[in-house]
């Protein structure tokens, strides 16, 4: 039995597969497509936009920049784990919460970038981090719900 053949015989891709069938389940490029496009736009929007940055001492301006810098590296984190993410069979409701929580994290880092807005930056930040964990872990139930059950440990 080779690997196309064990692949396509695990439950999650036959339910994926008829999923699609029926045009319930989004296809990897079309999530991943909408994933980067999605914030793309949305960091722009904000950061193109009109604003007025309040007149801060420079040793804050450096502090604001460089957690921003930092945050940048875990939005770019976040959205490489979903792009593989996307790889695999999702439900609609999962990929939109994993959407709509990186479109609020890239929004959150945009926000801190500018400086005007870091409450509201650090909140949305910060949310959409506590919305992709609690998609993640709703991810991990559904999967291991779908799974057999493992046979017992000896010993």
């Amino acid at each position: 039995m080779g690997l196309a053949s064990t692949h396509s015989a695990r439950p999650e891709n036959a339910r994926a597969a008829e999923a699609a069938r029926r045009g319930g389940v989004a296809t990897p490029t079309l999530l991943r497509g909408a994933l980067w496009t999605a914030c793309a736009a949305a960091a722009l929007t904000v950061s193109l936009g009109e604003h007025t940055a309040p007149s801060m001492e420079a040793e804050l301006v450096d502090l604001l920049r460089a957690m921003a810098l930092l945050k940048a590296a875990i939005v770019l984190a976040a959205f490489g784990l979903l792009s593989w993410r996307f790889g695999h069979p999702t439900s609609p409701g999962l990929a939109a919460s994993y959407l709509g929580g990186a479109w609020t994290l890239a929004v959150g880092w945009a926000l801190l970038w500018r400086l005007d807005q870091p409450l509201a930056a650090a909140l949305a930040f910060h949310a959409a981090l506590a919305v992709l964990f609690v998609a993640a872990l709703w991810d991990g139930r559904e999967r291991h719900a779908d799974s057999p059950p493992s046979p017992p440990r000896a010993g």
